[in-house]
């Protein structure tokens, strides 16, 4: 479902990705973990086809459809990428609009230029829209504006508009990095059913251990944009992350001074954004 091959991805002399490769299977739910600037943000963004690898860069396919080759981005990005749902970990919801009309913009890549021009949908894609609202919990929000949720109803709400796209695919980067543990727990659960239940392919990035290894059978585990382990979750030991990350295992397992935790959480405070590049984020 997803074949990366000798992916590179270069800011100001920095290798972020440095000549990786990979390959996730259908229906699996697989963990990206990593400290912070690991690269797994940078190669969801890839994935998704939002940022271009360097010009001598390998290929990335999603799907059976080649979304980028030696830095170009394929010109059908924005038809590949209706089946591409991605969750971010800022939301990426319009606070407001309604979070009916949020999570009914996930069919925008399927409508006719015009109407996604307009954000007019159908009856059928405001049904779609309400049965995905349904299947992560938050159908009795509708009608309220989206930034009224809090924010572990926001990240469901960004999860139901990647249903309502009818993605195969679902690529979230670090959905649960600015929620509480309940909240984190609820999130989870909900892309596990998904993968569980219907068949859809997820790959999620953390930060914490122990979230891949209770919901994702694989993890891929990358530090300064390579691979250093691939396998399944349960093989990660505390003393297997200190031999590949060092001090930097702490983050991964949770390990943090009280300041650190506070001061990483103030810094992932999610805002809404309304500019058009992020409305349109949002929507395709």
């Amino acid at each position: 479902m997803i074949s990366v091959e000798n992916l590179s991805k270069t800011f100001s002399g920095t290798r972020a990705l440095n000549d990786l490769s990979l390959e996730i299977e259908k229906g699996e739910m697989v963990a990206l973990i990593g400290a912070s600037g690991s690269g797994k943000s940078t190669l969801i963004r890839h994935m998704s086809g939002l940022v271009e690898g360097d010009p001598d860069s390998g290929s990335l396919i999603l799907g059976g459809h080649l979304i980028q080759r030696r830095g170009v981005v394929s010109k059908r990005i924005r038809e590949i990428r209706s089946g591409i749902g991605v969750v971010f970990q800022g939301f990426n919801l319009v606070g407001r609009l309604s979070v009916e009309t949020n999570v009914t913009l996930g069919a925008l890549g399927r409508a006719p230029l015009w109407r996604a021009l307009l954000a007019r949908f159908d009856g059928k894609e405001r049904e779609l829209a309400l049965l995905s609202m349904e299947k992560v919990g938050i159908l009795e929000t509708a009608g309220r504006k989206a930034h009224t949720l809090s924010v572990g109803q926001r990240q469901r709400a960004a999860i139901a508009r990647a249903l309502t796209q009818k993605a195969d695919i679902i690529l979230a980067d670090e959905p649960i990095a600015s929620l509480d543990p309940e909240s984190a727990r609820n999130v989870m659960e909900i892309l596990h059913k998904l993968n569980r239940e219907d068949g859809l392919t997820v790959v999620v990035s953390l930060h914490q251990v122990d979230y891949a290894i209770r919901y994702c059978p694989r993890t891929i585990a990358l530090n300064a944009g390579t691979i250093c382990f691939d396998g399944p979750s349960v093989k990660l030991t505390p003393a297997l992350l200190r031999e590949i990350y060092g001090g930097n295992a702490n983050e991964l397992l949770g390990i943090e001074h009280v300041t650190e935790k506070r001061e990483r959480a103030e810094q992932r405070v999610p805002r809404f954004e309304e500019t058009p590049a992020h409305f349109a984020a949002a929507a395709l």
